[in-house]
């Protein structure tokens, strides 16, 4: 039986969306059967079967449909990507964009974020990374937690920053009914929270994604660390955060104390680390290098093992919680055709 990763208890019955129109989600199912992994399609999950070939952007939809839909989302991340999220594309009209298009490196991201296990990811620039994140990360916002503090940090807050408006323009494209930018009062009326550039607050589950300043000096490094109380925690641009090493070694404590918490009450949790490769002659190219060596190195074999046997694999690894997710461009498709034009620009 194929494995679907999840938080809530599941449904009795779990269906397989083959009839899907994001041709990305059943490409990939082909190519993992292709390399005989027997747990090939839990990205095509779906609980309600009625909701096969009901578009969730059809703005006719009766509120008994959109309530069986805001119900698929909260308990499916892989519905939520595979037929809701759009990404807003530069120039586009405002709440609209394009399909999210699952690859390999995004995939294992995924598989990874469902487990609340720690990755260090590399891939080429502009090669989704980001969106992964940031989708799983409005996924948990809106549908998947509560009361759940989420961080943002990067080289620079100005990076942060940018990282929470892509968010937040991936929620404006959401149909309306989907996006819990407010509530009702016991007054009856609308309440909004009040959103800035650099937090993010959702009106109805009490969630809260905080942007981290980058770090001028030692003291700064390690107050930011230890202020770090989040149980999920996104470090971009890793191997260029100033340091890094103590900003990670002060967090560490606090993000171990906000997981187990998350863990007992059954929310997600998690680092993420992403970068491109950094300069080994300086502090965080170093301390970046060593966190992705000593890593457990990924494989996409694992996705034929379940939750309990992907923790065991990583705590066998005494030196590191984190799993190593690293695509090359040629893994991901693209050819010299890609690689010339990236030497050009």
């Amino acid at each position: 039986m194929s494995i679907v990763p999840q938080f809530s208890p599941p449904p009795q019955t779990v269906y397989y969306q083959d009839t899907s129109t994001n041709q990305s989600f059943m490409k990939m199912h082909y190519f993992l059967k292709a390399k005989g992994i027997k747990n090939n399609k839990f990205f095509l999950a779906i609980y309600d079967a009625g909701l096969m070939g009901v578009d969730p952007r059809d703005p006719n939809l009766p509120l008994e449909m959109k309530l069986r839909i805001f119900r698929e989302c909260m308990t499916n991340y892989w519905y939520f990507i595979r037929e809701v999220v759009r990404v807003p594309e530069e120039g586009g009209v405002v709440g609209s964009g394009i399909r999210y298009e699952l690859s390999r490196a995004n995939l294992a991201m995924s598989y990874m974020f469902v487990y609340n296990i720690n990755q260090f990811v590399e891939c080429p620039r502009q090669h989704g990374k980001t969106i992964a994140a940031l989708c799983w990360y409005l996924w948990v916002f809106n549908f998947g937690a509560t009361n759940v503090n989420l961080m943002f940090s990067n080289k620079k807050h100005d990076d942060s920053k940018r990282n929470l408006k892509k968010l937040k323009a991936i929620r404006e494209s959401l149909p309306e009914y989907l996006r819990l930018e407010s509530t009702i009062g016991p007054d009856g009326k609308q309440i909004k929270v009040p959103n800035t550039a650099e937090t993010l607050q959702n009106p109805v589950n009490k969630n809260i994604i905080t942007t981290l300043p980058g770090a001028r000096t030692k003291e700064l490094a390690e107050g930011a660390g230890r202020g770090a109380t989040m149980a999920i925690q996104y470090y971009d641009e890793f191997a260029f955060l100033p340091y890094n090493d103590i900003v990670y070694a002060a967090a560490a404590p606090a993000f171990s104390k906000a997981s187990e918490n998350a863990e007992k009450n059954s929310v997600p949790y998690g680092m993420l680390i992403t970068t491109t490769p950094g300069d080994l002659t300086t502090r965080e190219g170093k301390f970046a290098d060593d966190m992705r060596n000593n890593a457990t190195e990924w494989n996409e074999q694992f996705y034929d093992l379940n939750k309990e046997q992907i923790q065991n694999l990583i705590g066998s690894n005494k030196n590191s919680t984190f799993m190593h997710i690293r695509y090359t461009y040629q893994m991901l498709g693209k050819g010299a055709k890609y690689f010339d034009k990236m030497i050009r620009e």
